[in-house]
């Protein structure tokens, strides 16, 4: 079957640019969350209708024929026509609308970017949010195809086709019960650490926990890891039960440090700062769900000269 305006399937196209732009199916895969035998499968059915070869298959991943490299200039184009035909309608409308996608982590849709979220679900009735959780390289890979409106990340490195908005300083701390005796200690060296009994956290999302890695691995890889999760809430409870220590936003034991139930220890004279930021892509404008979801996220997390990249 060969392409026509009737059967275009833009799902297609959107899938063949992620692959293109990487030249990997694995890669695909994790950020249009399908699997890699689907992902497979929507290239088949692309060439098949097209009549065309696009990639050519070689051990190091895949390679864009000649006029592959010619399809996916046009698909890039086609795309952005299709978000802007989007965006018109939604413009259009008096009063936000629709589903808001964010891309995020657990921990601050859950904690950080909670309240601001409810105040704007009260003022906007007609919006729901739908989260989006992945590594960050991810997430913004899916605001430049248009799958996400918009995320709220750490870390995030300068990029032409994003608009990087920083909104909230914050700090990864050494955190432990003050039902431990360590908690008694102020400060500590790195080469301290190997005698803490330790709360593990797998370096796979943040850049913050990959300094952490660079910082402490040697000492940390000689402690006792007594749990190891991916789960902030998992690791915040387990340090209230006094099962260890760990590294953890300062913003999600905030409470517990006021109230007594946690202290932090000073690593040498190591900082680890956090900023979180608030990214949509560039030199396009923002739905207006979006945008008043951005007006009341900063609303919340005044500050006097916010950085733009």
């Amino acid at each position: 079957m060969k392409i026509s305006k009737s059967n275009l399937d833009l799902n297609l196209l959107t899938c063949f640019k992620v692959v293109a732009e990487k030249g990997s199916i694995s890669y695909a895969s994790s950020v249009l969350h399908l699997s890699q035998p689907a992902i497979s499968l929507q290239i088949k059915r692309l060439e098949e209708q097209i009549g065309k070869k696009l990639f050519d298959r070689h051990n190091r991943g895949l390679i864009l024929t000649k006029f592959g490299d010619r399809f996916l200039e046009k698909t890039h184009r086609l795309l952005e026509i299709q978000n802007d035909l989007i965006g018109l309608v939604e413009l259009s409308d008096s009063e936000p609308s629709g589903q808001l996608r964010v891309g995020t982590y657990t921990t601050a849709s859950s904690y950080l970017i909670a309240p601001a979220a409810a105040n704007f679900l009260k003022q906007f009735k007609e919006v729901g949010i739908s989260y989006t959780y992945n590594e960050s390289k991810y997430l913004l890979e899916q605001i430049k195809d248009y799958r996400l409106d918009c995320a709220v990340l750490t870390d995030v490195p300068a990029d032409k086709n994003l608009h990087i908005e920083r909104f909230y300083k914050d700090e990864l701390v050494f955190a432990i019960s003050t039902q431990r005796k360590e908690s008694k200690l102020k400060s500590i060296s790195p080469k301290d650490l190997v005698d803490f009994d330790f709360l593990s956290y797998p370096l796979r999302f943040d850049l913050c926990y990959k300094t952490v890695e660079t910082k402490f691995g040697t000492y940390l890889s000689k402690s006792r890891t007594v749990v190891e999760t991916e789960s902030f809430d998992t690791l915040k409870q387990m340090l209230l039960l006094g099962s260890g220590a760990t590294f953890i936003p300062k913003y999600l034991i905030a409470n517990e440090l006021q109230n007594g139930k946690l202290s932090t220890i000073q690593i040498g004279h190591s900082k680890l700062p956090i900023e979180f930021a608030f990214i949509s892509k560039k030199n396009t404008e923002l739905p207006k769900r979006t945008e008043r979801f951005r007006e009341t996220l900063f609303k919340f997390f005044p500050t006097p000269e916010r950085a733009v990249d």
